[in-house]
């Protein structure tokens, strides 16, 4: 939103926000910039999953990195933003991540294959939880734009289904 200090530097304002250093100053206007960001819904959706996901009891953990490729693992990765100040869009990437199925071959040999049942399982609850969501209060929404089918993991034994989350910031003025 607007200060209301049209063409002044910053040193010259009386309002308390500009003291807190919420105002950046671009063009002639003041702008206060301390917005809602991706990485703030990014927090918002790992509470959202968080408490949605314990349904079906994650072996591994949640959270923004990986730290065990030998459970499963759902990953919250912010994509970043752009656009005006009106409006950005960003993304969030939801990565569910589970091991494959060990099997041994009649020649001894193993064989590792997609755990199909478990990621449809997980990806159904994540997009339950996330399928569409409107925050008018913060001014952002989102919305799923596109799934991606199970991909195998480079060097490792799992596969996984990526959930793509569109995001929309709208800043009020």
């Amino acid at each position: 939103y607007a200060s209301g200090i049209e063409g002044k530097g910053r040193n010259a304002s009386r309002y308390p926000e500009d003291q807190a250093g919420g105002i950046y100053e671009g063009k002639g206007t003041i702008w206060n910039f301390f917005m809602i960001t991706v990485e703030d819904i990014q927090i918002k959706v790992y509470q959202l999953l968080k408490e949605k996901l314990k349904a079906v009891k994650i072996t591994g953990s949640m959270g923004y990195t990986r730290h065990e490729y030998k459970k499963e693992d759902v990953i919250i990765l912010s994509k970043g933003s752009e656009g005006s100040s009106d409006l950005c869009v960003g993304s969030i990437v939801v990565n569910i991540h589970v091991p494959d199925i060990k099997s041994k071959k009649k020649d001894g040999s193993i064989l590792y294959d997609i755990n199909f049942p478990r990621l449809m399982q997980i990806r159904t609850a994540t997009i339950e939880a996330l399928n569409s969501y409107y925050n008018a209060e913060e001014g952002y929404n989102w919305v799923i734009s596109h799934l991606d089918p199970a991909t195998k993991e480079q060097d490792q034994d799992e596969h996984f289904f990526p959930v793509y989350l569109e995001i929309y910031i709208r800043h009020n003025k």
